[in-house]
């Protein structure tokens, strides 16, 4: 009796455990087949046929969840994984996302051919990147604050609702028919947003310190902030350029249709405004290091920083050049200008260039556009084969060489010039 006692007791307890293990998995239906496979390849413990235990410890503890050219058409399930942070979701066939677990902290969605909606976002992301996703045509508002926010190359995207109040990093490129944006975040510090169909951009944060808008069809822009360094507004329909802060280090402004740049603050190092229409230059400050200016409608150039290092200004109409500093190292563009007499001459120049006269007062052969005087030294450099101190026919002239020169009292000053042969 005892013996019989205890075998009904033993029974009773694994029936109570079995019981009372199934009372505390909440099982839950997964739709789609494909995603049933992956679920029982990668969580086999927490599967039975295609229900899925949310209360198992694969489930609970999942952490990286990685959805790569996987054929499914449905995530549904997925909320359940609520301790995931860093979920990728690329190359599905999923016509929609479902709501995503709240632990979600770095989300990729990419290349997903058939998405045409995301239903919500996580509240407590700092990353999040929408890539390539062919039909997507509407983003809806982002309200989780981000460090790093990417939507890039959705070419049916049209809409994005909103941006989250809080974001660091801000790239929204090759959306090719995205027209507009809604407000951005104050705390944006570096935006780039080329290659869309932007027609405009919203007031900009104040705290902006860097500006990529290239290749859209703006044609107006907002106020620039006063922390401003970095200014690419290339390949657009701008006419004018706000007034640049006194921050700014770079100025990239080319192809566009601008008639005239506002002043360049003190502090700016480059330059580029080639392809428009400027017909002059404001006056360039010191700091400058690099100024391209090709194919304007220049006349004439301001005068040149001492301390540039290239210039190029091929094909526009200037007549005068103002003196070139000894520290350009590139110089472009003296060929395609109808410039008719140079004011000095520089060692970097082509054989070609060398053959300009310089300008003198008077000279109505050479000089036909009255350009300012040339400044200097101006000569020949030759052996003097018969030692009479004048150049003859017989005399061998000397290009590019170092010159001793001596003042009235015969003191030396030495100097590297250029010779000029006629």
């Amino acid at each position: 009796m005892k013996k019989k006692l205890k075998t009904y007791l033993v029974l009773f307890t694994l029936l109570f455990s079995f019981i009372n293990s199934d009372l505390k998995a909440q099982w839950v239906t997964i739709p789609d087949s494909t995603f049933v496979e992956y679920l029982q390849e990668n969580f086999p413990d927490c599967m039975n046929g295609n229900q899925m235990d949310t209360t198992c410890n694969g489930v609970l503890e999942a952490t990286d969840l990685f959805f790569y050219l996987i054929p499914i058409s449905n995530l549904e399930g997925i909320q359940y994984f609520q301790n995931a942070s860093n979920l990728t979701i690329a190359y599905l066939n999923v016509t929609t996302i479902p709501r995503l677990p709240e632990s979600i902290d770095i989300l990729n969605i990419y290349g997903n051919e058939s998405l045409t909606n995301i239903e919500e976002f996580p509240s407590s992301m700092s990353h999040l990147g929408i890539f390539m996703n062919d039909i997507l045509e509407s983003i809806s508002a982002i309200e989780s604050p981000l460090i790093n926010l990417y939507i890039w190359g959705n070419i049916s995207l049209t809409t994005i609702e909103s941006f989250p109040l809080e974001v660091d990093t801000f790239e929204v490129s090759y959306n090719s028919i995205l027209q507009n944006f809604p407000t951005l975040p104050n705390s944006i510090q570096y935006i780039r947003c080329t290659n869309n169909n932007l027609v405009s951009i919203p007031p900009l944060p104040e705290n902006l310190i860097s500006l990529e808008c290239y290749s859209n069809q703006i044609d107006q822009l907002p106020e620039l902030p006063n922390t401003l360094k970095f200014f690419d507004c290339r390949f657009n329909n701008l006419t004018s350029i706000p007034t640049l802060p006194d921050s700014l280090l770079i100025l990239a402004c080319d192809n566009n249709n601008i008639y005239s740049l506002p002043e360049i603050p003190n502090g700016v190092k480059y330059l580029y405004c080639p392809h428009n229409i400027i017909y002059e230059l404001p006056v360039l400050p010191n700091s400058l290091e690099l100024l391209s200016c090709r194919y304007n409608n220049l006349t004439t150039l301001p005068n040149i920083p001492d301390f540039l290092v290239a210039l190029s200004m091929d094909y526009n109409q200037i007549i005068c050049y103002p003196t070139f500093p000894n520290s350009l190292i590139v110089l472009n563009g003296i060929e395609s200008n109808p410039a008719a007499c140079l004011p000095n001459y520089l060692t970097i120049m082509s054989e070609e260039v060398l053959l300009m006269p310089l300008c003198e007062d008077g000279d109505t052969v050479n000089n036909i556009y009255g350009c300012a005087n040339n400044q200097g030294v101006r000569g020949k450099t030759y052996q003097d084969i018969n030692t009479n101190c004048s150049i003859d026919t017989s005399d061998v002239l000397l290009k590019n060489i170092a010159l001793n020169l001596y003042d009235e009292e015969n003191n030396s000053i030495h100097f590297y010039t250029i010779g000029k042969f006629q």
